[in-house]
């Protein structure tokens, strides 16, 4: 039986017991009466020789199974009955937690976004990114040689990030370019959301100008006009076709960029006729990423490549390098890295500084434990009276530890929700000072951090506290109840401490063992 089944089921099953027990003392009363005893009688022999109701109920319901989960449930309506009772408290504890969690939270997030994230497009295991071992972008001339000459990728493609002004007069327009060779979106996985994708066919010389915009740029820009395939748009004073929208979330593969318009990267030539790009071949604006093929693992990946090295660098090189600079081009290698991550110049910027301050805002998070610590600490002392009124009825102090630790575990359950929504709007507001992009979409990973975080906070909390409420002579504490006594000297016994230790006590001064408030036994 599952628990939402135990739980929908429990109403029925508790009547169900109560009749039967009622049952089975009817019948034994019954019985005792016909062999001659008043029902009087009868009635408490009965009830003798049964034992505890309440204690066979108990007993009974551990045997259906899932006896925690209602343990728990009580324990949580108990908690909120105290935390209600005490508002200024509960909201003291709460949001010290929430600030705690909420700005490691924050930060987390940016690292996750900008370091840990994988790319938005299919298998991004599968892909690897290439650099020339001296310059890391490639000319249009290598991109070439290694598109028409390479055997570990299924595909290959090169891109290049640019500004467009699209409009058609007047006040420039800009935003943000990309040029794209012809396997970008295929090679990706990325499909389009309206028309279609960019294709090879697309990228040649004098082929037709057409143009892929992003999701976001369509609903900014075109009120996500459902149209909009087909029409025309003015790129720097050139017309372009529209002929497809990109999926919602693709931002491209540079991850804290993003992309408004994509256009192949023959079109360069349009832009810049008299000096295009592609046929510089000591102009490096280009970066270049492709997909494995199965069974080639990112070092052979490597190695194949360099083997084709020379060749493709021989057949690339300027006529108008010096002898110099020539042997040193010839000897370029290629190096190759994951590209699940994608490329990013803002990590070497900002992944040291953003862990640096995590490590901060980890040491106020702990100074933020140990007030709150200190909260519970006096809040267990005076409910002294009451634990030590439930350890004298039977109770377990097992039992106790898990109820009182149910109390932080709340606590650090609030606060991190409280939390989580103040790293939201911290990381999107740090993220708009910084002037970057950066999907700050929650993932499993921030979650599992937050969620993490809150329950090893609230154990730091509250394990201590629980100990030491805990951890106390019921007989003691009620004879302390009784006297009326409130002084330290009742309270603060090495009896009642969680670590007594040898030192000076602070009222006769005399180096014995005293508590963890430095009183001695005596005093």
């Amino acid at each position: 039986m599952n628990p939402w089944q135990w739980w929908r089921n429990r109403t029925r099953r508790e009547s169900e017991l109560d009749e039967e027990i009622q049952s089975h003392l009817r019948m034994a009363e019954r019985d005792r009466i016909d062999r001659g005893e008043t029902s009087t009688d009868a009635r408490c022999n009965v009830q003798r020789e049964f034992g505890n109701v309440l204690l066979t109920k108990e007993v009974t319901r551990a045997q259906w199974g899932w006896v925690w989960l209602e343990q728990f449930v009580m324990d949580i309506r108990y908690v909120l009955r105290g935390l209600r009772r005490s508002p200024g408290f509960t909201a003291v504890a709460v949001l010290s937690l929430a600030l705690g969690i909420g700005a490691n939270t924050t930060l987390f997030s940016l690292i996750d976004a900008l370091i840990l994230r994988s790319l938005p497009v299919v298998q991004p295991g599968e892909l690897l990114a290439v650099d020339v071992q001296d310059q890391g972008d490639f000319t249009n001339a290598i991109w070439e040689q290694l598109r028409d000459r390479q055997n570990v990728f299924l595909g290959a493609f090169a891109w290049a990030h640019t500004g467009f002004d699209l409009a058609a007069g007047g006040e420039k327009q800009p935003v943000a370019g990309l040029y794209v060779s012809g396997e970008f979106f295929r090679t990706l996985g990325v499909r389009a959301l309206r028309g279609r994708v960019l294709m090879p066919d697309d990228d040649r010389r004098g082929g037709a100008p057409v143009a892929v915009i992003s999701h976001a740029f369509w609903e900014r820009q075109y009120g996500a006009d459902p149209h909009i395939v087909g029409r025309t748009i003015r790129i720097d004073r050139h017309p372009f076709t529209i002929v497809g929208i990109t999926v919602p979330g693709f931002f491209g593969v540079d991850v804290g960029s993003r992309f408004d318009v994509a256009v192949p990267l023959a079109s360069e030539v349009i832009f810049d006729p008299e000096r295009p790009g592609l046929d510089q071949r000591l102009q490096w604006w280009l970066s270049v990423m492709g997909r494995l093929k199965p069974g080639i693992t990112p070092q052979k990946a490597g190695a194949g490549l360099n083997v084709i090295a020379p060749a493709i660098f021989q057949a690339a090189s300027s006529p108008d390098l010096r002898p110099e600079e020539q042997r040193h081009f010839l000897r370029n290698q290629f190096t190759v890295h994951p590209g699940a991550t994608g490329f990013s110049s803002l990590r070497e910027r900002y992944a040291r500084g953003l862990v640096i301050l995590l490590s901060m805002v980890g040491v106020v998070l702990l100074i933020a434990c140990a007030n709150l610590t200190n909260l519970l600490l006096a809040r267990a002392d005076a409910r002294r009276r009451e634990v030590a009124v439930r350890l004298a009825l039977g109770a377990g102090r097992a039992r106790l530890v898990r109820q009182l630790l149910t109390e932080s575990l709340l606590l650090g359950g609030l606060g991190a929700l409280l939390g989580a929504a103040l790293a939201q709007c911290g990381s999107r507001a740090l993220i708009g000072y910084l002037d970057m992009y950066l999907d700050l979409s929650p993932d499993l990973r921030v979650l599992g951090f937050t969620a993490a975080l809150a329950i090893v906070t609230s154990l730091i909390v509250g394990l201590v506290p629980a100990l030491q409420a805990t951890w106390l002579a019921p007989n003691g504490a009620l004879k302390e109840a009784a006297r009326g006594l409130t002084g330290s000297r009742g309270q603060w016994s090495p009896a009642a401490c969680w670590w007594p230790h040898r030192s000076p006590c602070r009222c006769c001064w005399l180096p014995v063992r005293v508590c963890w408030y430095g009183v001695c036994i005596r005093c």
